[in-house]
């Protein structure tokens, strides 16, 4: 019934990756039986952004489509504060509007103090990827851990809060705690690739990520994570040979525009990762929003990204305390 596809659902959505895809099939199932059912509108909204900020599904396949199940979870609930999670995930990477993403996130969280996955993505998305207050978002995760401790997607989410603040250490910690509590998720085994590949030895991860990539469909982010750990070991020409692939991928498939700058950049093709990211703005792909990333940290010298990401009209900080701009 509506109700038991909601609960698989929701199971699926902390995985991320493709899971996200499976996840938003149940919710459209869901709210197509029970066409009142508050909860399931506002996780699909959820899982669509979702969808997007992964490079799942294609912007323009899912901005509409988010912004209207969260509208429906308000109407049909207009206390839910998962709908207004929803709602700020939408104003986060869809409409780039940190005002009005901090107001839901708020309002969310004044409802339902206790959401735990509402709390967890405010730590990512509002205080981390916004904000880059990453010292605060580091503590709320913590916060969220103590209140449970055996969750892979808190320990995970922790992991990749702390790579942004240079953290690799407890970040490669946090991420080994995740997989021990659940292997399969896709969200863990990022989040200890995106710690390993800036963090640790590149030259494990340049040996480790290959054997991933075929569990994990040859998902961009991990080629990405991949191009990162071969330039770090100075292999150029491999990294150069994850851009070629991804770039050969996008002419019959999705690839975000995003993560073909970042891979572009780490190949050494500067006016090209330029162009990629010229694009990504072009159509507002929502991982722009993880700008301060560390995969994004050689590219954030150029000249030229202040400029590009202004096309966001996004009123943010591009550059993270300390970081300047350099040819």
């Amino acid at each position: 019934d509506a109700y038991e596809l909601y609960l698989r659902a929701r199971g699926l959505m902390k995985h991320r990756g493709t899971a996200l895809l499976t996840a938003i099939e149940k919710l459209e199932r869901a709210v197509a039986l029970d066409p009142e059912f508050a909860q399931a509108f506002a996780y699909l909204g959820q899982a669509l952004v979702l969808s997007g900020f992964w490079g799942v599904l294609a912007p323009d396949q899912i901005a509409e489509r988010a912004k209207s199940a969260a509208a429906s979870a308000l109407q049909h609930d207009p206390n839910l504060a998962a709908g207004y999670t929803a709602c700020a995930l939408v104003a986060t990477c869809i409409e780039f509007n940190a005002e009005r993403a901090t107001a839901a996130w708020d309002r969310a969280l004044e409802l339902d103090p206790m959401d735990l996955e509402a709390r967890t993505m405010r730590a990512a998305f509002d205080i981390c990827y916004t904000r880059a207050a990453f010292d605060e978002a580091v503590d709320e995760m913590r916060a969220v851990i103590e209140q449970d401790p055996l969750s892979a997607y808190a320990h995970a989410s922790l992991s990749v809060v702390l790579g942004f603040s240079g953290r690799y250490d407890e970040a490669l910690a946090e991420a080994k705690r995740a997989r021990e509590l659940d292997a399969g998720s896709f969200l863990v085994v990022w989040s200890e690739v995106n710690a390993v590949a800036f963090g640790g030895n590149a030259s494990d991860m340049v040996n480790e990520i290959p054997h991933m990539l075929s569990r994990n469909g040859r998902h961009p982010w991990l080629m990405m994570a991949l191009g990162a750990a071969f330039s770090r070991t100075g292999w150029t020409d491999r990294a150069d040979a994850v851009f070629t692939e991804l770039s050969a991928r996008s002419r019959i498939d999705y690839v975000q525009p995003t993560v073909l700058a970042i891979t572009a950049e780490w190949a050494g093709r500067r006016q090209e990762a330029l162009g990629f990211l010229r694009r990504a703005v072009e159509i507002r792909d929502p991982a722009l929003v993880a700008f301060q990333s560390p995969h994004m940290s050689s590219l954030r010298t150029a000249r030229e990204f202040r400029e590009i990401l202004a096309g966001l009209r996004w009123e943010l900080p591009i550059f993270a305390p300390g970081e300047v701009a350099r040819a």
